[in-house]
């Protein structure tokens, strides 16, 4: 590892190096290096880009800081380390100047994560994680290009060109959903949210089958339920049979075997659980690590926020849930990884008259509304003794398989952020009894006026 002295000498020899040979300049000008990130001196890595803009005006190199009076006044910096003065090249320089880097970061990297006091496997995946970041920052500081506008506009154009309608989001299966939506996007936090009793769990394994029949692997992260507990709520749906019969083995025969066929497509190996109860940051991000090399997972659901067990040392819990958050949309940004995040929220919501969940209730919750691109809020009127025909749906008739839908059967869909689609709310038929959330069909009903009403 270089010293100060050491690195300060090093940078001005490539400075030396790069004037003193066309060649050479040549060489690291087309090269893969951002060539100005490998200075730590600041008066080096301007003067490499002046020496840069003389090169592209003249298509000479400067051989005095006279000729470089246009972009500053090198003076100084020239003569104290005799720039221009020819020495033996060698081809490492810019290497060695990124080992150094490296090796300091990394220092102050596991410096850092000691400091945290982690252990064990928390260890490991916190070490794992900033490794990683690392080594995507050197990427992207020292080796990768700056494009121009014009290189930039023609790559999002041949982007536009052949990527399909809706690759950037996967469809939820719900098509008043996904006609604001678009679908949950690819790469980034997403979040399903409400009130207890209002079908969270359930509408999230409805998701996963209608993901999975679109031929995509799921992962879930379940923190409150056993794997079986969510199998027991997927046999129910898919048989139609009250999921307390079958949680109490009070099932017939007869449904026994219609059990027994229905549970086979649930051996698919296109999902997979995790109902470990005790889930870290770093567990959850090293299970995921784990699923998207071997299992190739598309997308996953964690349910829910509050159990997991945070820390990241804040000292309040808002803060320690924003960290979270955060942790998890960088994570998801990092790996393309759609991840949808269950929460619960607070008693407010029922202090309103329409117990209806607004953005503004996540606010309590870190940074929740901040990092999530799409927000969902699940709402049932009826669990309040709320009609939603007299509310939301005034005027309309709601229609599931050719057949009218209850108002007790009403599921409000709240839309509360989307960030490259539409807000709002659109229902879905939901009968807790067999976890069944269904497509609605809306027609408009026609008002009917009275005579001396007619503006004519």
């Amino acid at each position: 590892m270089l010293n100060a002295k050491e690195r300060n000498d090093l940078e001005a020899k490539l400075i030396c190096d790069i004037i003193s040979s066309e060649i050479r300049f040549k060489e690291i000008y087309t090269s893969r290096h951002n060539i100005e990130h490998l200075f730590n001196n600041n008066d080096f890595r301007e003067l490499y880009m002046a020496i840069r803009k003389y090169f592209e005006n003249t298509n000479e190199l400067p051989i005095s800081y006279y000729q470089l009076l246009e972009y500053g006044n090198f003076k100084g910096i020239w003569e104290n380390y005799d720039i221009g003065f020819t020495i033996d090249s060698y081809r490492d320089m810019e290497y060695l100047l990124i080992d150094d880097y490296l090796e300091k970061r990394t220092i102050m990297m596991q410096k850092e994560i000691k400091e945290l006091k982690l252990k064990g496997l928390d260890y490991l995946d916190a070490l794992s994680s900033e490794s990683h970041k690392l080594l995507m920052s050197v990427d992207k500081q020292y080796f990768e290009k700056e494009k121009t506008n014009q290189e930039k506009i023609d790559d999002l154009l041949i982007d536009i060109k052949n990527r399909d309608k809706n690759s950037n989001y996967i469809k939820t299966g719900f098509n008043l959903i996904d006609a604001k939506t678009n679908g949950i996007p690819k790469g980034h936090l997403s979040i399903i949210a409400g009130r207890p009793g209002m079908g969270k769990t359930s509408f999230m394994l409805q998701l996963s089958n209608n993901i999975i029949s679109q031929g995509l692997k799921v992962g879930i992260i379940s923190i409150e339920m056993t794997f079986n507990e969510l199998q027991i709520k997927n046999i129910s749906y898919l048989t139609k049979i009250d999921s307390r019969y079958i949680e109490n083995g009070s099932v017939e025969s007869m449904n026994l075997a219609l059990i027994e066929s229905e549970a086979e497509k649930l051996k698919s190996d296109n999902y997979i659980i995790d109902d470990n109860s005790f889930q870290t940051p770093q567990s959850i991000k090293a299970t995921l690590r784990k699923w998207i090399m071997n299992k190739k997972i598309d997308i996953v659901f964690i349910d829910y926020l509050t159990l997991i067990r945070i820390n990241y040392n804040k000292g309040r819990n808002d803060l320690e849930i924003g960290a979270l958050t955060q942790d998890l949309r960088e994570f998801a940004k990092e790996t393309k990884l759609p991840i949808v995040l269950l929460s619960q929220l607070n008693r407010a919501v029922e202090s309103r008259n329409d117990k209806k969940p607004f953005l503004s209730d996540l606010r309590e919750s870190g940074s929740i509304e901040q990092d999530a691109n799409l927000v969902i809020f699940l709402h049932r009127p009826s669990y309040y003794g709320i009609d939603a025909y007299q509310t939301d749906y005034m005027n309309m008739e709601l229609i599931c398989n050719n057949v009218s839908v209850d108002a007790e059967d009403i599921a409000s869909i709240i839309i509360a952020k989307a960030r490259n689609g539409q807000t709002g709310t659109v229902p879905l038929q939901y009968i807790p009894r067999f976890h069944s959330f269904e497509n609605i069909e809306i027609k408009h009903k026609l008002m009917r006026v009275a005579s001396n009403e007619y503006p004519f």
